[in-house]
């Protein structure tokens, strides 16, 4: 049964993204994708709230993932964040936010198993 969740793909890097797509979408997600922030924001502004996560590269060009995930974040409130990187990176918990980070390369089945965790917190917290 295809999973109804929208995830919202950034990553500069056009292999890496299409290769992401593709297994999310293999796993049933509605994938939206974008190649750095300024676009992802655009990509977000068209579809609303309809976004359930946003999974971000941390390292690009522009405008840092995480400056991407905080903008988003103000306008859309309920989206969650998962942060992807390849490289070394500190401070991503400075700013105030513990926003789960996987790092690359990973597993298939890493990146599907932490999209489902964070949209069944989702789920469970809406439950209460």
């Amino acid at each position: 049964m295809p999973n109804a969740n929208t995830i919202l793909l950034v990553d500069d890097d056009d292999l890496v993204r299409k290769l992401v797509s593709s297994i999310l979408r293999r796993a049933g997600f509605k994938v939206l994708e974008a190649s750095d922030g300024p676009m992802a924001l655009d990509v977000a502004a068209q579809h609303g709230r309809d976004i359930d996560v946003l999974l971000t590269d941390v390292v690009m060009p522009q405008m840092p993932g995480l400056q991407l995930a905080v903008t988003l974040k103000r306008s859309q409130p309920d989206v969650k964040i998962v942060l992807m990187s390849g490289g070394h990176i500190e401070n991503v918990g400075d700013q105030g936010y513990e926003w789960p980070l996987l790092r690359k390369p990973f597993r298939t089945s890493d990146v599907i198993g932490k999209l489902h965790e964070v949209l069944q917190e989702q789920t469970e917290v809406a439950r209460v």
